[in-house]
């Protein structure tokens, strides 16, 4: 029996900055991510080496929750602003940022049963990945510094994407502050959302636990109320999730369907914000001295600018004042300079256009299309709130959107013609009127060179101010407008505007424009795609944003609606005495083996005398298990020395879930308020005629149940004594079963290891590593750190004692 028990041996103890609010261990990993008061997040490895750190999304935002995938390869970060940051492990790069309404005050992330992935499965392997456009980095108008963690690049969709990598469903499980419980499958695409709060509790309610069994037949939730007397009072209810436990692997395709769909939709993004800074110098020096000189001409109220510029394309004179404008303000050399800057960008433009938005319209249309397929099977997806007319209208609306793209491409194109021929032209005035011959080659002038010049003085220059007296007011208004981002000549610009066209394509000429206005055939057709007239790439964006999140979105009201609530009861009534004290506890764990729901919990701020177990089968429970534990004297072991007293009674510091049957406790001596004991309780060894069976309806608080004293149970050989400490919150896991331990001062942290009592695991790993040592080692190297900066930060953490 000796050579079984186990015990947390101390490997280091560290000092932080800051006050720590929350510890996780990494399920796969020795990594232990930190949050403290400042709302920093910190993962080091169990050698203190810093991996990487995150600062909050705002200022006084702090962390709410953390909550490691079930593989370690991301972790999420839950803030009380209802940020929801998913970050890679190994960088700290951001996967995914999301939002969740109300404050988030607790986070989970579990995995299905591996047995339910077993056995044929039915569907076909989405191979939309063979046929589909794939995105090329672009690098010409960012530079790397540029770039923060919150935009997205291409290698950042490539990780949002490898989220579906999982063989096995995962569900991200979000509790807020607003009551509600938000299910979100590979951590993104949300599966449920729904109102847990108690009937006739006039409090304020917030999510203090959330689990769903691994077979997801069953949520359990445990909510918190606080009154103004000072008295908190805990409740549980659950919920049959059998449309989550039928249509489980539905639910992961169509997750996968919207994951790609939103890594789309951050393209674009990214890509409109290219084209936006691409087009944000190419005219502002030519606005700005237009813009001039017709506020010159409008004062002096002299002809108008459309007419000197006409005068002198059709006689080749002109006024004084467009005379000086020429050879002064613009010059031959600004104008090239100018004439190049604007081909150039609107090259880069047309070059995201043509190979970047066409692209990622093909793949939303494609992906979208694929979805309303299969919303028309009712019985595996319309069952799951995806309606079919909500997603062909996303279809009609990214394909709208693939046309006004189109549209922006023709423009563009429309738009070079006339640059190049109306600088061309002026180019050539401004030789002739500073007494320069032209160039031989340039000085040719065809009439539809003249044709060109003349549209697009007629099209541009009447939105100056100051032009068409007729409608002066009007125009002005639009110059005004307009002048807040510097655009007054070219056409571009405007789709690139939260707001209308003010100069929209005229298509009245154009022959299937005219058939369409003809005709009335086609009206409620689901082929053609609409026009979006007078929209820009910006609304569009908007408008096919908001498509995709009533189509695809839906589901996750639906299955929300369709979770059966099965029972609610009290869990318990406290009242806070002393502030400073840490509060009571509730934690939540399954047991798949066996099919058992555990409730451990304390009444009582810690430290307090029992902690109560709770338990009920799954899926169906009848009945409640409870029972009351406390710790007593150990059990000692005959084998062992040891010159330390027994004590009769121990009192509970902290506890936490370790595995699915055993809790880790942290306790304290009676009367001694300096030693703190760690010890593993298997929940196996409290027998089961010591629980007191109850039905749901008849459970409440103070219900009286039998207590076991489970200090003969445990080996004192298997306890951990630490001296000159008392502890706050202890966290617990990693693959070589690791342990934190919180001071009370919130600011030192030990650090263990669970290795056999009487053998020295650590020379043994040494001289034959284990498969955790070389996952270990495997981590080392994929965590590569400065050593000498890590070193340096840890001798500044060292000198901030308490």
């Amino acid at each position: 029996m000796s050579e079984e028990i186990k015990k947390f041996k101390l490997r280091d103890e560290k000092h932080v900055v800051a006050e720590i609010e929350i510890m996780a261990w990494s399920p796969t990993m020795d990594l232990l991510a930190l949050a403290n008061v400042n709302g920093e997040v910190f993962v080091n490895r169990l050698s203190w080496q810093r991996v990487w750190s995150l600062a909050p999304p705002s200022d006084g935002d702090r962390a709410g929750g953390l909550a490691w995938r079930p593989d370690g390869k991301v972790i999420a970060v839950g803030y009380k602003s209802g940020v929801i940051r998913i970050c890679d492990v190994e960088k700290g790069d951001l996967v995914y940022v999301g939002l969740v309404k109300g404050g988030v005050t607790y986070l989970e992330w579990m995995q299905q049963s591996k047995h339910m992935c077993e056995g044929p499965d039915l569907y076909v392997e989405d191979n939309t990945s063979k046929y589909l456009p794939t995105a090329q980095q672009v690098h010409s108008l960012y530079t790397d510094n540029s770039l923060s963690k919150d935009h997205s690049t291409l290698e950042a969709h490539e990780r949002f994407r490898s989220l579906t990598s999982q063989k096995e469903l995962n569900l991200f499980i979000v509790g807020t502050d607003i009551n509600e419980v938000n299910l979100f499958s590979y951590g993104a695409f949300p599966t449920g959302v729904m109102n847990v709060s108690i009937d006739g509790v006039s409090e304020k309610q917030v999510v203090d636990s959330a689990v769903v069994s691994p077979d997801l037949s069953y949520l359990s939730v445990v909510i918190k109320s606080t009154n103004s007397s000072g008295y908190t009072s805990y409740w549980t209810k659950s919920f049959h999730t059998s449309l989550l436990l039928a249509r489980h692997r539905e639910i992961q395709i169509l997750a996968s369907k919207y994951i790609m769909i939103a890594s789309a939709q951050k393209e674009l993004e990214v890509i409109i914000e290219q084209m936006f800074e691409a087009w944000e110098e190419i005219l502002r020096e030519m606005d700005s001295k237009l813009l001039k000189f017709a506020e010159s001409k409008k004062k002096s109220q002299d002809t108008s600018v459309t007419n000197d510029f006409l005068q002198l394309l059709l006689t080749g004179t002109t006024s004084l004042e467009l005379q000086s404008f020429l050879l002064q303000d613009l010059t031959d050399k600004g104008l090239k300079k100018l004439g190049f800057s604007i081909e150039n960008s609107y090259s880069n433009i047309q070059k995201l256009v043509v190979k970047q938005l066409q692209r990622v319209c093909h793949n939303i249309t494609s992906h979208l299309s694929d979805l309303y397929g299969m919303s028309q099977w009712y019985d595996k997806y319309g069952v799951l709130g995806l309606n079919p007319t909500a997603v062909h209208s996303a279809v009609q609306t990214a394909g709208a959107f693939a046309v006004k793209a189109s549209e922006l491409q023709q423009v563009i194109d429309t738009s070079i013609k006339n640059f190049k021929a109306f600088f061309r032209w002026l180019y050539i005035a401004i030789l002739r009127l500073s007494s320069d011959n032209p160039p031989a080659d340039v000085n040719r002038m065809t009439q539809h060179d003249v044709k060109f010049v003349a549209d697009f003085l007629r099209d541009n220059f009447s939105h100056l101010v100051g032009e068409d007296k007729n409608s002066e007011d009007e125009s002005a208004s639009n110059a005004v407008k307009s002048s807040k981002h510097g655009f007054r000549l070219e056409k571009v610009g405007q789709y690139l505007k939260k707001e209308d066209l003010v100069q929209p394509p005229n298509y009245s000429e154009n022959p299937w424009t005219q058939f369409l206005d003809s005709t009335t055939f086609h009206k409620d057709s689901k082929i053609l795609y609409p026009l979006m007239h007078g929209k820009s790439i910006v609304q569009g964006k908007a408008l096919l944003d908001q498509a995709i999140a009533h189509a695809v979105l839906e589901p996750a009201h639906a299955i929300g609606d369709s979770m059966k609530l099965h029972m609610t009861y009290q869990l318990f009534v406290t009242k806070t005495s002393e502030p400073e004290s840490p509060p009571s506890k509730v934690c939540q764990l399954t047991d798949e083996e066996k099919g058992m729901m555990w409730v451990a919990y304390a009444k009582q701020q810690f430290p307090c005398d029992k902690v109560y177990l709770l338990r009920y089968s799954l899926p169906q429970p009848s009945e409640l298990q409870v029972v009351s534990v406390c710790v007593g004297k150990f059990a000692e072991n005959p084998d062992e020395q040891s010159d330390r007293p027994s004590c009769e009674r121990h009192q509970f510091l902290d506890f936490a879930v370790f595995n699915s049957q055993t809790l880790t406790l942290m306790l304290k001596e009676d009367g001694e308020d300096d030693l703190t004991l760690l010890v593993q309780l298997n929940l196996t060894l409290v027998e089961a005629e010591h629980f007191t069976r109850v039905h749901p309806d008849a459970f409440k608080p103070d219900l009286q149940v039998k207590t076991v004293d489970v200090g003969p149970l445990l080996a004192k050989a298997s306890v951990n004594y630490q001296t000159n400490s008392m502890g706050q919150t202890i966290a617990v896991g990693g693959i070589r079963t690791t342990a934190s331990m919180l001071l009370r001062s919130q600011r030192r942290i030990r650090l263990f290891l669970l290795e056999d009592s009487e053998g020295n695991d650590e020379d043994d790993e040494d001289e034959c590593p284990d498969d955790s040592t070389q996952q270990e080692d495997s981590a080392a190297d994929s965590f590569r750190v400065d050593k000498e900066d890590r070193c340096e930060d840890e001798d500044k953490e060292n000198t901030m004692v308490d």
